[in-house]
């Protein structure tokens, strides 16, 4: 296991989930200039969650 991956493990106390594995992705936006905002999430995750729900209201708006 790379040193990144333990200290993750570590740090987060995971353990192996008897259902299956976890998934570790890489950030897609710029955290180092977006880490300090308490204001607004990144537009990608709002338009995910919307079209995660199903709701066809949440998918129009989300068009």
């Amino acid at each position: 296991m790379e040193k990144w991956a333990t200290k993750l493990k570590l740090t987060n106390k995971l353990r192996k989930d008897p259902s299956g594995d976890i998934e570790i992705l890489n950030t897609f936006w710029d955290v180092e200039n977006e880490a300090n905002r308490t204001d607004t999430v990144h537009p990608i995750l709002i338009y995910a969650d919307l079209m995660a729900s199903g709701d066809p209201r949440n998918t129009e708006v989300s068009q």
